[in-house]
């Protein structure tokens, strides 16, 4: 302040569109992040899009893989699929670790989406319905680093390339997160991981 035209605004309220409350609880205090108005639109635009929108438990479908497009097939709404996908790309990095690998999924199908990857839009679009995300950043307990790792052997049928999801925390608070696909070609499961 000494050197500088500095005005004190109070506590973080709203920042690029990310909400911030601060609380506590029986861990100690903490900021809320949200983007309810953000996971809003979404819902509201997939609506508009696809139509009824059902609650859902989980960001994607357990279990099933989205594949590519036949050849000779028509895209269907490119342009407001890829509007969508460019939203959600906004939530994961900012509040939403639990859909990174279902967004990363649903990001690979952007020249050519089928009604596969319209349904799986409709899931995250119920999961953002039903549960409101939060995110919650709170001061570490300790400067203890935590990486978690996994991957899938060849999961994409169309290119054989493994799946590799991460989790980073230090002390407890999560601090990064990825779901990426491998740039090689894995010839076992030892080398996917």
């Amino acid at each position: 302040k000494e050197r500088f035209n500095i005005s004190d605004l109070g506590r973080i309220k709203k920042h690029i569109g990310v909400h911030y409350e601060k609380g506590s609880d029986e861990y100690g205090t903490f900021y809320a992040l949200s983007m309810d108005d953000y996971c809003d639109k979404f819902v509201n635009e997939a609506k508009k899009l696809c139509g009824i929108i059902k609650a859902a438990n989980t960001p994607a479908f357990p279990g099933i893989v989205l594949t590519k497009a036949l050849e000779g097939e028509v895209p269907i709404k490119e342009p407001e699929y890829r509007s969508l996908i460019g939203t959600s790309l906004y939530l994961i990095r900012k509040i939403l670790p639990e859909a990174a690998n279902a967004i990363r999924d649903l990001s690979q199908h952007l020249d050519n989406p089928q009604p596969t990857h319209w349904r799986s839009i409709m899931r995250l679009a119920g999961y953002l319905k039903r549960h409101k995300p939060r995110f919650y950043l709170r001061k570490p307990n300790d400067w203890k680093i935590i990486a978690y790792t996994d991957s899938n052997y060849a999961t994409d049928s169309s290119d054989r390339k493994s799946i590799s999801g991460m989790i980073v925390t230090i002390g407890g608070s999560t601090v990064s997160w990825a779901s990426k696909k491998q740039d090689i070609v894995a010839l076992s499961t030892c080398e996917a991981k």
